[in-house]
C-alpha cells in the first residue's frame, strides 16, 4: 500500500501537482523504498530524454517538412496524370446524370408493366378457378361382375 502511495506521489511529483510539503515528504519516501526510487530514476530519465529532444528540434522544422512534402506532392500530381478541363468534367458529369435519369424512367416504366402483368395473371388464375368449379362433377359407376368364388384346396387329393 505504501508503494502503491509513493508511486502515485512520483507521478504526481512529474506532473508538476505536488506541492513542496509533499515534495518532502516524497523524498522521506524514496529514501526508504527501494523500488520507489528506481521508479524515480526511471521517471527522470524519461523527462530529460524528452526535454533533450524538445530541444533538439527548431519549432520551424515542422512547418518547413510539411511545406516540403506539399510541394513535392503537387509537382508530382501534375507529372503524373494529365490535366482534364472543367468543362470536360462538367459536360461528363451531365452526360452520367442525365443516363442516370433515362435509366430511372425505363425502370419505372418496367416496373408499371410488370404491376400490370401480374394483375392479368391473378385475374385469368380467378377466371381459371370459377370455370373449374362451374363445371358438373362427374359421377363415377362401376359395372356388377360376377362373382367368383375360391375354394381353398386343402391337400386333399382328388
Amino acid at each position: 500500500m505504501e508503494h502503491k502511495k509513493t508511486i502515485e506521489m512520483i507521478n504526481q511529483y512529474f506532473d508538476e501537482e505536488l506541492n513542496k510539503e509533499d515534495e518532502a515528504y516524497l523524498f522521506s519516501l524514496i529514501s526508504s523504498d527501494e523500488e520507489g526510487r528506481e521508479y524515480f530514476k526511471s521517471m527522470t530519465t524519461i523527462k530529460e530524454s524528452y526535454r533533450v529532444s524538445e530541444k533538439g528540434y527548431p519549432q520551424t522544422l515542422e512547418e518547413k517538412i510539411l511545406k516540403g512534402i506539399s510541394i513535392k506532392q503537387e509537382s508530382k500530381s501534375t507529372d503524373r496524370y494529365f490535366f482534364i478541363p472543367k468543362k470536360v468534367v462538367y459536360a461528363f458529369t451531365t452526360i452520367i446524370v442525365l443516363f442516370t435519369f433515362f435509366i430511372y424512367s425505363e425502370y419505372s416504366i418496367n416496373q408499371e408493366k410488370i404491376k400490370m402483368h401480374a394483375e392479368q395473371v391473378k385475374q385469368k388464375t380467378e377466371m381459371i378457378n370459377l370455370l373449374m368449379n362451374s363445371l358438373p362433377q362427374a359421377e363415377v359407376r362401376g359395372e356388377e361382375v360376377k362373382k367368383v368364388k375360391v375354394r381353398a384346396n386343402l391337400g386333399v387329393a382328388l
